[in-house]
């Protein structure tokens, strides 16, 4: 069984598509599609900071794994939980913002 992680995922932070476009959008696009393709995963995890960030997840994995994967998002009140995978993936190096979210207790 291949290990999961939860994909912290701002559309801005994934897409190759924009007009000025910058390293973090390139790269973020890069890693979802090499997990899309070569993750060996079942289903897609989310920490979106909007339920219209969460669709453009989706939109996005379904694109590109040609079908319908499940996905699932993970809020800010449900990181961290047993039912989730315990890593979070970021688009950067801040941590800070996020490292309280996943704390237990």
């Amino acid at each position: 069984m291949a290990r999961n992680a939860v994909i912290f995922h701002p559309p801005d932070g994934v897409g190759t598509n924009q007009q000025n476009l910058m390293e973090r959008p390139a790269t973020g696009e890069a890693f979802l599609r090499g997990l899309v393709h070569h993750g060996e995963i079942d289903q897609f995890y989310a920490h979106t900071l909007s339920a219209d960030h969460f669709a453009d997840f989706a939109r996005r994995v379904r694109q590109l794994a040609g079908n319908s994967p499940p996905c699932r998002r993970v809020g800010h009140d449900t990181i961290g939980q047993n039912d989730t995978p315990g890593i979070l993936s970021l688009p950067g190096p801040d941590l800070a913002p996020f490292a309280w979210r996943r704390r237990t207790h």
